[in-house]
C-alpha cells in the first residue's frame, strides 16, 4: 500500500487479464486535492515563465545594445581613419 492509498487519495486497480500491471485511480478526495494543487502549480509555472521571459528579453536587449555600441565604435574608427 502506498501513501496515497493510505491517505484515501487513490485506489489500486489490477486488470484481470494482466496481473503484472497495476493502475492507480484517484478517489474523489484525491481528485479534489489534484485540482487544488494543479491550479497552484499552474500559477507557479506562469510566474516562472514570466521571470524567465523577462530575463530572456533583458539578455536580448543587452546583446542588441552591445551590437549597437560596437557598430558605433567601428564607425568612429572608420571615420577617424579616413580623415
Amino acid at each position: 500500500m502506498n501513501p496515497f492509498e493510505k491517505a484515501g487519495m487513490a485506489v489500486r486497480l489490477k486488470p484481470s487479464n494482466d496481473q503484472r500491471r497495476v493502475f492507480l485511480k484517484l478517489t474523489q478526495e484525491g481528485e479534489k486535492l489534484y485540482q487544488s494543487i494543479s491550479e497552484k502549480v499552474d500559477e507557479r509555472y506562469d510566474a516562472i515563465e514570466n521571470v524567465v521571459s523577462s530575463k530572456e528579453k533583458l539578455e536580448k536587449l543587452k546583446r542588441t545594445t552591445n551590437r549597437i555600441s560596437n557598430d558605433r565604435k567601428i564607425t568612429e574608427i572608420k571615420t577617424n581613419h579616413t580623415e
